[in-house]
């Protein structure tokens, strides 16, 4: 049986990912899923909507990785959080 070479790097890609493949696929049922329940889901304004509502969440959640590296623990964060939403 003949192997496309796309296929194969996909196959690579996904072994490697580990844990953070699995979620990403999760994610993408998830969206899919929600798009055949309500089509308005999947819509380009809602998505950047969707978005622009997890910036912040993000940026915060990096910081704490970076604070959590370093061997500090900011418990801070969730008044922060709070507080710019």
């Amino acid at each position: 049986m003949r192997r496309v070479a796309g296929w194969v790097q996909l196959e690579e890609v996904w072994r490697r990912s580990g844990a953070a493949g699995y979620l990403f696929l999760a994610t993408a049922v998830l969206i899919l899923l929600s798009g055949f329940i309500n089509p308005g889901f999947v819509t380009p304004v809602h998505l950047l909507n969707l978005m622009r509502q997890a910036v912040p969440l993000g940026l915060v959640a990096i910081g704490q990785t970076l604070a959590i590296l370093t061997a500090g623990v900011d418990l801070s964060v969730g008044s922060v959080v709070i507080l710019t939403n």
